[in-house]
């Protein structure tokens, strides 16, 4: 079977923004859509190809991977262009800030790692543990990671006792993480989209309360979204703290009536945030279970309990397999994006990973061939490795291209080709590297 699925490429578009904010004296190329190109200075060919210079091994640390190097054709297609073999140390999303912070600490071999540029981060760097990109860029030519590194919304990436970049920011992906709900049960319960708190303490209980889909639902599934970075703001919590005019996170402060600087959770909004919570667990408005759950990376037991109506709302990074599940329980099922509420009329804050990227890449010093390893990322950044790891392997994964006018893309998927190499039941049609 084919589908045709149109990507808005929300990726491609944030790394053009990039390039077009943070580049400094290097322009990366653009191919004839308009988006950033394979290299600077051709027209989509990579001059001194990678795959024309010595094989080597790239031992990789990252959370949650479900995808087999040594097996998936799309990680197997991208070793042999780049020729090199790809080693990935996965760590679970509950084990991997201590189990990554002891690989970095006992100096196991590391080549690029994928981490929060948290306190430990820095710490790292002060250390001598990690290259800068400074002293990366340096190693050959680079432009679209130079025009990451360089971008605006990055400075604040920069260490703050040297002022040197040691990760490369992870454009925000397509998947990023929010609270979906049904608004068929808006409908069927005569309730509008919530707009302040109260409304949505009201939409919560009502869900609660009701009768939908023949299920005893509950209001909110705490069981999506896990841990953030710091374990702080935890889903549906961050949701509602933003609320309360607050940005989760240990190193986000506040200012109070007087002037001074507080941290968020000692903030007044903060116990604000927290009598709430403590309102819908005391009402059964939460499953009480949620902090033993472990989180699961491809969501498919949680969309399974959405589309079942066991929740009304729940948190989510793949709308499209919580939309598909649900459309195949009841045809008549919608869903939306929870937009976000206000507790006192003011704007709430976005989150925490709202400026653009999440994690970073770095690559300790531990790494035999840095160089080699920055050419990946590089190919990474352009259209033809973006396309790779997105959608697969042309011919293969899609067969059909159309770009249109406002850069968005329409491609036709082969699902059984898709099927083969991972889980579409579970994470839908998009690649889930």
């Amino acid at each position: 079977m084919k589908r045709k699925i149109l990507a808005l490429a929300v990726a491609l578009l944030m790394l053009l923004s990039l390039a077009a904010c943070g580049a400094s004296g290097r322009t990366p190329a653009t191919s004839p859509d308009n988006s950033a190109g394979s290299t600077a200075g051709n027209s989509g060919e990579t001059p001194d190809t990678p795959t024309e210079k010595e094989h080597f091994t790239l031992r990789m640390v990252r959370v949650g991977n479900i995808q087999d190097p040594t097996k998936d054709r799309i990680l197997l297609e991208l070793q042999e262009r780049l020729n090199f073999t790809l080693e990935i140390i996965s760590i679970p999303w509950e084990q991997f800030p201590s189990q990554m912070q002891m690989m970095v600490a006992t100096g196991d071999p590391i080549d690029l790692l994928m981490c929060s540029p948290d306190t430990t981060f820095y710490e790292w760097a002060d250390e001598g543990m990690l290259y800068s990109y400074e002293e990366l860029l340096q190693m050959g030519d680079y432009p679209l990671c130079e025009s990451v590194v360089n971008a605006d919304i990055c400075k604040e990436l920069a260490n703050p006792s040297d002022g040197l970049h040691y990760g490369k920011a992870m454009a925000t992906p397509t998947n990023a993480w929010g609270p979906v709900i049904r608004t068929d049960w808006l409908e069927k319960l005569n309730l509008e989209m919530p707009e302040t708190i109260d409304d949505f303490y009201n939409v919560v209980r009502a869900f609660a309360e009701a009768d939908l889909d023949g299920t005893d639902a509950g209001g909110i599934d705490m069981r999506i979204g896990g841990a953030q970075n710091d374990g702080s703001a935890l889903g549906i919590f961050g949701y509602i703290q933003r609320a309360f005019n607050l940005n989760p996170g240990d190193f986000n402060f506040i200012e109070n009536d007087d002037g001074t600087l507080s941290l968020w959770n000692t903030s007044e909004g903060a116990k604000a945030a927290a009598e709430f919570i403590r309102k819908l667990l005391a009402e059964g408005l939460l499953n009480y279970d949620f902090a033993t759950m472990p989180q699961e990376s491809d969501q498919g037991r949680y969309a399974d309990d959405f589309a079942a109506g066991r929740l009304g709302i729940g948190w989510t990074s793949n709308p499209g397999l919580f939309m598909e599940k649900l459309k195949a329980a009841n045809p008549d099922a919608t869903m939306a994006y929870l937009p976000p509420v206000t507790a006192n009329g003011s704007v709430p804050k976005n989150s925490g990973g709202g400026v653009g990227y999440w994690y970073v890449h770095a690559i300790p010093k531990t790494c035999e061939n840095p160089a080699r390893v920055m050419e990946v990322l590089e190919y990474g950044l352009t259209n033809e490795g973006r396309e790779l790891t997105l959608f697969g392997i042309e011919g293969v994964h899609w067969t059909d291209r159309v770009i249109n006018e406002d850069g968005s893309r329409v491609y036709t998927i082969n699902t059984e080709e898709c099927a083969k190499d991972w889980d579409i039941s579970a994470n839908g049609l998009r690649y889930p590297m």
